[in-house]
């Protein structure tokens, strides 16, 4: 980056200055030269894997939770198994380095990596590294240039918000806001690295992470923490996959893992991610109750599917979402049509991913019917999608 340094420029100015460079060469071939037909398409290198379904080489992803959730408890399991090579909540993983840049608690991380070793034994391709103010130009370049002597597979980045302390996490690109960090992930993916960056969800409560649309924009994967009170597993629902199955079966408990004493005789204790029993996440999805959402609707879904369903390749049996539409206004003639769609609409803003039996992917609607722990995990495999858009999971090794 020495050019951009000897301008004196902002990082983030910098850096898309550097990205540039590298793009330009890519843009500056002939359009006929980027033409691909279907048949190409078809015997195109399939894109490799990190983490299979979730994270691949050159992906930007984020781990979203309120403080004090579980995501410097999480993050570091997940880049452990991929040290590691080890499946992780189903998922088979590549073994391949990967730098863990603590810039928060970098003495607790420390701990809770103790803990990891002691659990699943040791790795040379597992490294912590404690950063400061990435704003700082010196700070970021020297990342940048270990990422690229080191060559791992996976960065995290455990907080956003304490790496960049201080931007305008409201402010995109040329501001010195958000602009400069997805810059700066983008550069650490240029060397086929991915990135998971570690942040807070945004006040609204959608599961988007805090801050410009430009990261949210640029995420390949969001994984979205959902504690709750008196809940001792944590599930996982990813607001966003791009690539991979978006109802992918993560949970997980907190357990607290000793260390040996301290100087006072006292005991050290470190906490360490324990993945939930599959059986136990299909289980609780019926448990719960169906979200609120109207026993009319989910009749008139039953009754639509009866009459409309068609069978997907997967096995369930989808309807139209605006047929069942109008069965649900049909069986309530005494409701205004505005009531009628007020309600309808609030059914269909049910989280994906979350406990329930309701499930919408427009312009299918479907029955969540239980299934045994091995499906959903096999499942995951092989993900297709079908000429009207439906998306659908075929287990592992099944004609």
């Amino acid at each position: 980056m020495s050019d951009a340094v000897d301008m004196g420029l902002p990082l983030d100015q910098q850096l898309r200055i550097e990205i540039g460079k590298v793009t330009a060469v890519r843009t500056n071939r002939k359009l006929r030269d980027r033409v691909v037909t279907p048949a190409q398409c078809s015997t195109t290198e399939r894109r490799g894997y990190i983490a299979k379904g979730l994270i691949a080489p050159g992906d930007v992803a984020a781990l979203v939770s309120h403080p004090g959730a579980g995501k410097s408890v999480l993050a570091p399991y997940i880049g452990y198994g991929i040290a590691q090579g080890r499946p992780i909540f189903g998922l088979r993983t590549k073994p391949g380095r990967v730098l863990y840049a603590a810039a928060e608690d970098f003495a607790g991380m420390r701990q809770r990596v103790d803990a990891l070793y002691r659990r699943h034994g040791d790795t040379d391709n597992f490294q912590v590294v404690d950063i400061s103010d990435l704003n700082d130009t010196d700070n970021a370049a020297d990342l940048l240039a270990y990422v690229d002597e080191w060559k791992p597979c996976l960065v995290v980045i455990d907080t956003l918000a304490a790496a960049w302390a201080g931007i305008e996490e409201n402010g995109g690109r040329g501001d010195g806001g958000m602009g400069g960090v997805v810059a700066f992930a983008r550069k650490i993916t240029a060397t086929g690295a991915a990135v998971l960056l570690l942040h807070h969800p945004a006040k609204h409560g959608d599961g988007t992470p805090r801050g410009h649309s430009s990261l949210n924009g640029t995420l390949d994967a969001c994984l979205v923490l959902d504690r709750k009170v008196n809940d001792p597993v944590i599930k996982v629902r990813l607001s966003k996959n791009r690539n991979g199955n978006p109802f992918l079966p993560i949970a997980f408990k907190i357990e607290s893992m000793s260390l040996g004493l301290d100087e006072d005789g006292d005991m050290i204790t470190a906490p360490i991610a324990v993945e939930a029993a599959a059986q136990a996440i299909v289980e609780k999805r019926w448990e719960d109750d169906l979200l609120e959402i109207p026993r009319t609707i989910v009749d008139a879904l039953r009754e639509t599917i009866s009459a409309d369903g068609v069978r997907q390749p997967n096995g369930d049996i989808a309807c139209d979402v605006e047929a069942w539409r109008q069965v649900f206004y049909a069986k309530r003639p005494e409701s205004t049509e505005g009531a009628n769609k007020r309600a309808f609409d609030r059914a269909l803003k049910v989280p994906p991913g979350e406990p329930g039996r309701v499930m919408v992917q427009k312009p299918w609607a479907w029955i969540d019917e239980p299934r045994s722990a091995e499906d959903d995990f096999d499942a995951i495999e092989v993900w297709s999608a079908t000429a009207d858009g439906f998306i659908y999971a075929t287990p592992a090794g099944s004609a």
